[in-house]
């Protein structure tokens, strides 16, 4: 009998199959990720939006019933309220005040100007004062306009309104850190500067450097922009520097564009600024508004002339009452 041989047939491989398993590719969850922040941002920015146009409209109600009541209280009693020409109901006069440091309100002014608000037309007017405006204080004795701010603030809405003969009782008073930060949160503005300008003081802690040329500035050279003052005009060519300065700001900053960048402004006004007036009230937005889509902004510097020696801005009070009646009125 034939030896039985173990006949070995060819076996054959098994081939296991592996199945890759699917991970979510990585740049996909980024960019999820990242829409849904984009998605949040807007949902928390758009209820923000929403509260705060609820604070202010409820601001806003709630002082028109507060004033219908008080008038109907009054009515009730036979007492006659006081009567505001409409002129004045109309238009809101606020003086803007710029100091160096916020730990002496009661320093000279680096800047004055008056700010109109017409509600009615819509019309933002600025009346830029030259901080060497000569103020008579009595027969005998005069001061410029920036020294009356040692007085006080009141002293210098009085005085003003003296000058001006304008009813002038709101103001803003606002340092040089809180100028810079404001002018940063629309980040540059588009200026020609026309000369070089170079000024150093180091006991004020003063410093200007700016090249003569068309710059986008920012903050920090726009402070120096407005505070340079060394040259043949001093305080009037700073005053029609300041003038250039609005021009700009109000071309290139109040568009609809920047109108996103009002929450960063808020908080600077609620913050960081003195001031005794509502600058972001119902009323007040709906006119920066019309004036914005109007451009509607006019800006003037005091009407006057040199003293005899160039030191001084001696206001001339036939084109100051003809200028005011026009702006103001």
């Amino acid at each position: 009998m034939a030896n039985d041989k173990n006949t070995s047939f060819p076996q054959k491989k098994r081939t296991r199959i592996v199945r890759k398993r699917r991970h979510p590719k990585f740049l996909r969850i980024i960019l999820f990720l990242i829409l849904l922040g984009f998605i949040l941002f807007g949902i928390m920015r758009g209820v923000q939006y929403i509260y705060k146009v609820s604070i202010i409209t409820y601001n806003y109600l709630e002082t028109s019933y507060t004033q219908y009541k008080t008038a109907k209280q009054l009515k009730e009693k036979n007492i006659m309220p006081v009567t505001v020409p409409i002129q004045y109901n109309e238009i809101t006069n606020v003086l803007f005040i710029g100091i160096d440091n916020y730990k002496n309100l009661n320093s000279s002014a680096d800047s004055l100007m008056l700010f109109s608000i017409n509600h009615t037309t819509g019309i933002v007017s600025v009346l830029i004062i030259p901080s060497n405006t000569v103020i008579a204080q009595n027969n005998t004795s005069y001061i410029t306009a920036a020294s009356v701010q040692q007085q006080g603030t009141q002293k210098t809405l009085d005085t003003l309104s003296r000058l001006l003969d304008i009813r002038i009782n709101q103001y803003v008073i606002m340092d040089k850190n809180t100028f810079v930060r404001f002018i940063d949160i629309f980040n540059n503005i588009n200026m020609y500067i026309g000369t070089n300008m170079n000024y150093d003081d180091k006991s004020a802690h003063v410093s200007i450097h700016l090249q003569q040329g068309y710059q986008h500035i920012d903050g920090q050279k726009a402070l120096e922009y407005f505070q340079y003052r060394s040259d043949d005009l001093g305080d009037i060519g700073k005053a029609h520097r300041q003038k250039e300065f609005m021009k700009n700001f109000f071309t290139d900053i109040l568009t609809f564009s920047s109108l996103p960048k009002v929450f960063s402004v808020a908080s600077i006004i609620n913050k960081s600024l003195i001031t005794n007036t509502a600058l972001l009230s119902f009323t007040n937005i709906c006119t920066y508004l019309r004036a914005v889509y109007k451009n509607t902004f006019i800006i003037q510097t005091l009407p006057g002339h040199f003293s005899p020696d160039g030191k001084y801005w001696l206001p001339d009070n036939i084109l100051i009452d003809s200028l005011t009646k026009k702006m103001f009125l």
